[in-house]
């Protein structure tokens, strides 16, 4: 009897840790994202056609998000059209620099990702002042800067291991992850207006942990679109 008490709690015990938010996006990233890696450095066309999956499923959330919204079907409409727009864009400039180098888009994935991970946990640990609680009142600036220190070390070791005939000094990698992990961060935020706007907490729960798609693939969207626009006007 003793024995079956100690099973049922230790039963209990580990469903209480698998809810747990934080152990969801500590599993979901470690085998979601080390099987994005691999599937993304075959390069084309498998890499290609993951990636468009999410794009994909992206768009239909998006749409989702929107119809569901209580607003003039017009306005929504826009919104929409808008957002649909901003998705293809972004995916075109990852899509773009996923086939010139897959390594390399491998690596600013990382970066975002880091730039995630950090935010999530400094901001957990210092709080402290809000970063913009108009907009997201659980980010704060501690996040926001550990988010920074944590991209910059990730770059410090890939710098270690970049063996390619590209092969950039320290400080150059260092000043690109810095610009990377604050524009994933204000693509994360841009997400967040938008979410507000149309009175909604998560994009999805597809994903354990993160929310929709889209809670996901605000950060590496919003780079998506600035290698766009940098492919299209330079």
């Amino acid at each position: 009897m003793l024995s079956q008490n100690t099973n049922n709690g230790n039963v209990a015990s580990a469903k209480s840790l698998l809810r747990n938010n934080f152990v969801q996006r500590t599993l979901t990233t470690l085998i979601l994202g080390s099987f994005s890696i691999f599937v993304l450095l075959q390069g084309y066309p498998y890499g290609h056609l993951y990636a468009g999956l999410f794009v994909l499923g992206a768009i239909i959330e998006w749409g989702h998000l929107i119809f569901s919204a209580r607003s003039p079907w017009f306005s929504r409409l826009i919104w929409f059209i808008s957002g649909t727009f901003l998705i293809l864009c972004s995916s075109v400039g990852l899509g773009s620099l996923l086939y010139e180098n897959a390594n390399v888009f491998v690596g600013i994935l990382l970066l975002v990702w880091s730039t995630d991970i950090g935010a999530y946990l400094f901001g957990r640990w210092l709080k402290g002042p809000k970063l913009a609680p108009t907009i997201s009142p659980n980010k704060t600036w501690s996040g926001a800067v550990g988010g920074v220190l944590m991209c910059l070390g990730v770059a410090t070791l890939l710098a270690q291991f970049n063996t390619s005939a590209y092969a950039q000094t320290l400080p150059w990698f260092l000043k690109h992850a810095t610009l990377i992990s604050i524009v994933s961060q204000i693509g994360d935020l841009f997400e967040s207006w938008i979410k507000r706007k149309l009175g909604v907490k998560d994009s999805g729960s597809i994903i354990p942990g993160h929310g929709g798609i889209l809670d996901r693939l605000d950060s590496i969207l919003t780079i998506g679109f600035g290698y766009f626009c940098i492919r299209l006007f330079w």
